[in-house]
């Protein structure tokens, strides 16, 4: 398996290396090293394994269903298929999994999966925001998931309900971050890291605001922010 070095990444290549495209890669994974570690004040002092795929691959080695964009397990995963440069797909993507590396490192990998993939949903839509069309319908045919189910929507199965926790967990995070400000989340996450749970965290560290994860999607959804 060939492989290519930067300063905080070593990229390998399952299948046909493409050099050009795994620099251009790195480049923008350092780019998403220096800017997401300002904002989450972590900087992993670890070489970071990541993998670039085909399509098939991917699919094969990882065992993920086919709507999974990408993967972090200790390594980024992303499936390239075709692609001979990077364009803004690729890059959002690369944001969100490096996202995960600096979530799992704070947390310990105790976060819940609608805060995790909210954070990561946060800082790959700074280059592009498609509508939340899935959230959007769910709310009107009132057709949301509970916050109990969450955690198990994330697990699979039906894509559109994936979606839909994927874009839950992302209004109820952005409610959070706009409302209550961006330098209180990698306290949230050190809290987690330290074993407690998601609801006493949020009293913790937001005393006073009588936070729930509840509470976040209702306000979330009454503020036409979100589907801006």
């Amino acid at each position: 398996m060939e492989s290519e070095l930067s300063a905080s990444f070593e990229v390998h290549y399952e299948g046909e290396a493409n050099e050009d495209l795994g620099s251009a890669v790195l480049d923008h994974l350092e780019a998403a090293y220096a800017e997401l570690g300002s904002e989450y004040n972590l900087y992993p002092t670890f070489k970071i394994p990541v993998i670039l795929y085909g399509n098939r691959d991917f699919s094969a080695v990882t065992s993920a269903p086919e709507w999974v964009a990408g993967l972090y397990d200790g390594k980024i995963r992303i499936p390239l298929g075709g692609l001979q440069r990077v364009e803004a797909p690729l890059k959002r993507l690369l944001y969100h999994e490096f996202s995960h590396v600096l979530i799992r490192q704070l947390s310990r990998g105790m976060v819940p999966h609608w805060l995790s993939e909210g954070l990561a949903m946060y800082a790959e839509r700074r280059f592009h925001a498609p509508p939340l069309a899935v959230l959007a319908e769910a709310s009107k045919s009132g057709s949301l998931l509970a916050i109990q189910d969450l955690e198990t929507a994330f697990r699979g199965g039906d894509p559109r309900r994936v979606r839909l926790a994927y874009e839950q967990g992302y209004a109820m995070t952005r409610f959070l971050i706009e409302n209550f400000g961006w330098y209180q989340i990698p306290e949230v996450l050190r809290q987690l890291g330290e074993g407690k749970g998601i609801q006493q965290v949020l009293s913790d560290v937001y005393a006073g605001a009588e936070l729930t994860p509840d509470r976040l999607l209702r306000d979330a959804l009454r503020s036409n922010m979100i589907f801006d």
